[in-house]
């Protein structure tokens, strides 16, 4: 198997293998060994190594020396984490973007929210997430910051994830839709301080109803 063809099979090990832990099939503290994931997913045993060490990399399993690798628990401290994390990067990312957007810059984020309000009804939680990622891409790029680029990257699939497993309401889905709004106007108005306290405030909503959620599934609700 040539170097290309293996990372393909690495990363597409990954995908099962973040989909099992996310899904529940992997529980929390569940040790990840190599032997039996390569039998498991009818595969050699580099790629399923590889595999983990990607997945090490989003936070979602841990490797030790001692331990080897195990599933991190995928609870509220783990959620709390990434958008701490997020957090203080979304509104460095917010800040900066008010300082340089231009208007074009701006019509491109009122035109992704456009299309983003389109979508407001349970079945479009699909386009949502898409859209949302497209506006905060933009935003990101306007930042021109591609090492804190790579901090947001390394969670971004599993927030995705855990977004549309969990999903969210109607009335969330309003809320994201009027912060964005009110973000475009504080980059369009240059005002970096309410730029940076949007932002800030769209991260720990975020994280608020994720976590509400999680716990209404994990009792029933």
């Amino acid at each position: 198997m040539g170097e290309s063809e293996r990372g393909t099979h690495a990363q597409r090990i990954r995908e099962r293998l973040r989909a099992d832990i996310l899904k529940g099939r992997l529980p929390m503290g569940a040790r990840l060994k190599i032997v039996e994931l390569a039998r498991q997913y009818d595969s050699s045993q580099m790629p399923v190594r590889e595999a983990l060490l990607q997945l090490q990399g989003e936070g979602l399993v841990r490797i030790s020396p001692h331990k080897g690798a195990e599933v991190r628990a995928v609870d509220e401290r783990f959620v709390r984490n990434i958008y701490d994390i997020r957090e203080i990067l979304e509104v460095f990312f917010a800040r900066r973007a008010a300082s340089v957007a231009t208007p074009r810059d701006v019509a491109e984020l009122e035109a992704i929210e456009d299309t983003y309000e389109r979508h407001l009804e349970p079945r479009g939680i699909a386009q949502r997430i898409r859209l949302n990622l497209r506006f905060h891409n933009s935003i990101y790029r306007l930042a021109g910051n591609e090492d804190a680029l790579e901090i947001i990257d390394k969670h971004a699939v599993v927030t995705r994830l855990l977004t549309r497993k969990h999903n969210h309401s109607p009335e969330r889905a309003r809320q994201i839709a009027e912060q964005h709004r009110a973000l475009i106007a504080a980059i369009a108005a240059h005002d970096v301080e309410a730029a940076g306290e949007i932002a800030g405030r769209h991260m720990r909503d975020a994280s608020d109803a994720l976590v509400e959620r999680m716990r209404s599934e994990a009792s029933g609700g």
